[in-house]
């Protein structure tokens, strides 16, 4: 996984940040709760539908 300069706790509040891309059609992202939990959501295409 490559090195990501922003660390998740520095992610504001409803942003997303990309992680990791996985070609050909997904990507790792993370996203900061409103009240500082983050949850992972794992975002793929599947015949050209993401």
């Amino acid at each position: 996984m490559a090195t990501n300069t922003k660390s998740l706790s520095n992610i504001e509040p409803g942003k997303f940040i990309t992680l990791e891309k996985v070609h050909p059609s997904g990507t790792l992202q993370a996203r900061k709760l409103a009240n500082g939990l983050v949850t992972f959501y794992w975002r793929c295409t599947l015949q050209g539908w993401s």
